[in-house]
């Protein structure tokens, strides 16, 4: 990635919890967000670039979403990112329903 697409970006958010750093970054000049997570324990380091409506979802469980990785720098194992996420997660309805709790549960 270039240095001057990467200096474009705008930090939006970040947290960082047991080694991993998750940022949410959105680029003005392209119109993209982007969740890079940086894991010290596994040696994972990978960015997302989810649609819109998952991005927060993404930033807050970006493992669910880590084999639409656009970049991986130290896994091979993660596939190449997939350009249609919608239609990938439509493939995995249960990723994109919230369960009400069961009755007597809260």
């Amino acid at each position: 990635m270039s240095k001057s697409l990467i200096s474009g970006r705008q930090e939006l958010a970040r947290r960082s919890s047991a080694g991993v750093d998750v940022t949410f970054y959105w680029h003005p000049a392209l119109d993209e967000l982007i969740v890079r997570v940086c894991d010290e324990r596994h040696g994972a380091d990978f960015e997302i670039r989810p649609q819109r409506h998952l991005a927060l979802d993404v930033y807050y469980h970006p493992y669910a979403y880590a084999d639409h990785a656009g970049a991986c720098e130290s896994r091979a194992d993660v596939p190449p990112r997939d350009d249609n996420l919608e239609r990938s997660m439509a493939e995995r309805p249960w990723m994109l329903r919230l369960q009400p709790p069961a009755e007597g549960r809260q």
